[in-house]
């Protein structure tokens, strides 16, 4: 996973617009599970501009995160405006 969103990620997104999160094995089901997984590791990710969960707590997730990793996270939310979404 690390690898995947250190490297790959972004990579793939600022060459070719494309967000690791969106492809996942399980197409049946949205990317909440593995944003929640990549927030509870703190990992950093490219986040499209229509990013929505509704799976998963972020407020939960985000519970153990450095106060750094959260004002990146903020940012991100920020940029696409889904700060909303800390409130579920």
């Amino acid at each position: 996973m690390e690898f995947i969103y250190t490297i790959i990620d972004p990579l793939i997104c600022a060459h070719f617009g494309i967000f690791a999160i969106e492809y996942h094995e399980d197409h049946s089901v949205g990317y909440d599970y593995v944003v929640g997984a990549l927030l509870r590791r703190q990992l950093k990710f490219s986040m499209p501009d229509d990013f929505s969960v509704g799976e998963i707590s972020v407020s939960d997730e985000l519970e153990g995160a450095e106060q750094i990793y959260r004002d990146w996270f903020l940012k991100e939310l920020d940029r696409v405006g889904r700060r909303d979404l800390l409130g579920k």
